[in-house]
């Protein structure tokens, strides 16, 4: 909660930064998902084939506004994207059973539409390891969206002030015996490695830690004159990643001077209209979406005529939730593209007010 860094890449999978809030990292997940498919279908580009995106979260997370948004878009659309929920069962001191009926978002889960869904034991290897590659292979190849539940338990306080006095010492010494470390110690030694290769292991992440730790530690504090500077692109230190700039892409520019084929005057609505057209006659990344902006061409008539024109791969229609819209938008702008994204009326706009900051 607060301010979220950018993870720097690591020539590994990529780890794409969220909002504050609770719950704000699954509808850009859910848009990233969405560009993969945009990227191999509309686009043909092989590379995204077998692409996938993992979003995480905790068993508070999924009572959020954007859990269920981004639930319904992976599953109304089939996309390749896994929730993977790590079950606690408390969310700081509130207990599962006020999250979800029951505690278990997998078993209320178990009839949803196309979605496939793996619960089980997260502390224990063999079938952890088990559950995660069957998920990961379900959704790479089948290409639909899945669920996956680990049950785990939180050894140590939410934050640095949380002592857990609310746990009874019976929990606190139950959740110690399911610690995943000492089980996989058991499962580990001496099969497949010696005690003195384990040691080794724990020495190497221990350093590795604490190297981030400091690393982290020493950054300057921010500037509070620099806050707004990438609020909008600078073209002295662009982005490294999302939109057209990160992928190398310069469009054809506009002129200083008007272009005028047709002397009679229109209305802002119009405006709106041939710009969008302009938009997407000349790239192709550029994609128009909300709630009935397709075949009705918008409640203000600003998409009219333009899922004809452009397809309905580029001009679509959503579910009725702005949380998801916006934040469809920006895993999609993460992704390489040019979201457009459209709020009917400004109070309509306040749902989605996190992704939009």
């Amino acid at each position: 909660v607060g301010v979220v860094f950018n993870m720097p890449s690591r020539g590994r999978a990529i780890i794409l930064p969220m909002a504050g809030d609770v719950g704000s990292q699954y509808t850009p997940a859910a848009g990233w998902a969405q560009a993969l498919v945009y990227h191999a279908e509309q686009l043909n580009n092989p590379d995204y084939a077998a692409s996938i995106g993992v979003v995480c979260g905790g068993d508070g997370s999924v009572a959020s506004n954007g859990f269920w948004s981004a639930l319904t878009i992976a599953t109304t659309l089939e996309l390749p994207l896994l929730f993977m929920i790590e079950d606690n069962g408390y969310a700081i001191s509130v207990k599962g059973p006020a999250q979800t009926p029951g505690a278990n978002i997998a078993a209320n889960l178990a009839s949803f539409a196309n979605l496939c869904v793996w619960d089980g034991n997260g502390t224990h290897p063999i079938e952890t390891a088990d559950l995660v590659y069957n998920a990961v292979n379900y959704v790479r190849t089948q290409r639909k969206p899945g669920l996956l539940r680990l049950t785990v338990p939180r050894l140590s306080g939410h934050s640095s002030v949380d002592n857990q006095a609310y746990k009874s010492k019976e929990i606190l010494e139950a959740e110690w015996q399911r610690d995943p470390i000492a089980t996989l110690h058991q499962v580990m030694v001496p099969d497949l490695l010696s005690e003195a290769e384990w040691d080794a292991l724990v020495a190497e992440a221990k350093h590795t830690v604490h190297d981030a730790s400091a690393a982290a530690l020493a950054q300057q504090q921010p500037d509070v004159h620099q806050i707004t500077r990438f609020a909008f692109s600078d073209p002295t230190q662009p982005q490294k990643m999302g939109g057209l700039v990160a992928e190398g892409i310069e469009l054809p520019r506009g002129m200083d001077t008007p272009q005028i084929t047709d002397p009679r005057r229109i209305n802002m609505i119009e405006a709106v209209r041939r710009t969008l057209d302009v938009e997407l006659s000349l790239n192709p990344r550029c994609v128009v979406f909300g709630e009935d902006v397709g075949e009705k061409g918008g409640v203000h008539a600003a998409t009219m005529d333009l899922q004809h024109k452009h397809g309905a791969n580029r001009v679509f229609d959503t579910s009725l939730s702005e949380e998801g819209i916006i934040g469809r938008a920006v895993g999609m702008a993460y992704a390489g593209l040019m979201p457009v994204p459209e709020i009917q009326f400004r109070k309509y706009a306040d749902p989605a007010t996190e992704q939009i900051n």
